[in-house]
């Protein structure tokens, strides 16, 4: 448990194990359940105008980090106290004229967040729910699109909100940084083709035009791999091919699966979003020192990544090539 020994801001007690806590969404501070319940919400309420945040006692003091373990890990959340602790501090927080454009590009966004999305809350709190300028800084690039988005699912109660960038299946939860569902999504479409591939050779034992037909193509693609026909040539023979009846439907019944499953995908990606939003917002606050450092660290954390994008893209043309060419 994360608050064990660590004082509740409302009675005073220490929280043990097996408390119900919950943490206030926009200072971070926690508390019992009933006593925040009871107090009708934040023990520093009256603080947050003033831009409190909440702080674990062990992060407050550099003389406090070296009392703390050699791993500085609380069950498996590091903790950062100084600039050099923060992942990627180069060159955001060692200073230099870059570092400090960069931090007041950083500041104006988040006030012009603040300004934007003030006293508004995305999900349920106390215990789920986030200030929303903070999930405006952890999105970066179209916040102000998905933060709408969020909103409008918060006040129509609603789980499905179509996601028109996330048509483009993995890449757009790749982009985002979605791995996991990426993957869930990448296996489901992958899944498809496997099961259509044994459909096909059931097909082509029971039809024997498949099977002349499946020759015809190996036998094309091997002249054009082997450069014994043109561009032009490849592409006259196989769209002059009579693909037989049941091989066509058979692909089509594929590829009417895979579209459903991006289309499903699509109307549930913000939902995803939304959540892992709200549960990376709380393990950066648990990890971060001043607020400051937690909103550039927030932005690391979220944001969208091009890397890992083009490395996909990459991984895939080169996984096709070895399959088709090799």
């Amino acid at each position: 448990m994360r608050y064990t020994g660590i004082k509740c801001a409302a009675c005073g007690s220490e929280f043990i194990e097996n408390d119900d806590i919950v943490v206030c969404p926009r200072c971070g501070t926690p508390e019992h359940r009933g006593c925040y319940a009871e107090n009708d919400g934040c023990a520093n309420e009256s603080r947050h105008e003033e831009g409190y945040f909440w702080q674990f006692p062990s992060l407050t003091t550099e003389e406090n980090k070296s009392a703390a373990p050699a791993d500085a890990s609380d069950h498996g959340h590091t903790k950062y106290t100084r600039e050099g602790d923060i992942p990627g501090a180069n060159p955001v927080f060692n200073g230099g004229e870059r570092a400090e454009a960069y931090l007041n590009m950083q500041r104006e966004r988040i006030n012009h967040y603040k300004n934007i999305y003030s006293g508004v809350f995305i999900g349920e709190p106390p215990a789920g729910g986030v200030p929303a300028f903070e999930a405006a800084v952890y999105v970066g690039d179209n916040a102000e699109k998905y933060i709408g988005k969020f909103i409008g699912m918060e006040n129509g109660g609603r789980r499905l909100s179509f996601n028109a960038a996330a048509l483009f299946g993995p890449l757009w939860f790749i982009y985002r940084k979605l791995y996991r569902s990426a993957l869930i999504l990448m296996l489901i479409l992958f899944g498809i083709s496997f099961g259509a591939n044994i459909m096909n050779t059931a097909l082509a034992a029971k039809y024997p035009e498949i099977g002349v037909y499946n020759e015809a193509m190996i036998d094309l693609t091997e002249r054009f791999s082997n450069r014994q026909i043109t561009n032009e040539q490849f592409a006259a023979e196989y769209f002059n091919a009579e693909m037989p009846s049941p091989l066509k439907w058979s692909m089509i019944f594929r590829y009417s699966l895979q579209a459903y499953a991006i289309i499903m995908a699509s109307f549930f990606a913000n939902h995803i979003y939304k959540k892992k939003i709200i549960n990376d917002i709380g393990k950066v606050k648990i990890n971060a020192g001043d607020s400051e450092h937690y909103h550039l660290i927030l932005s690391k954390v979220g944001g969208a990544s091009k890397r890992s994008l083009f490395l996909f893209a990459g991984m895939y043309i080169a996984i096709n090539f070895i399959f088709y060419f090799i």
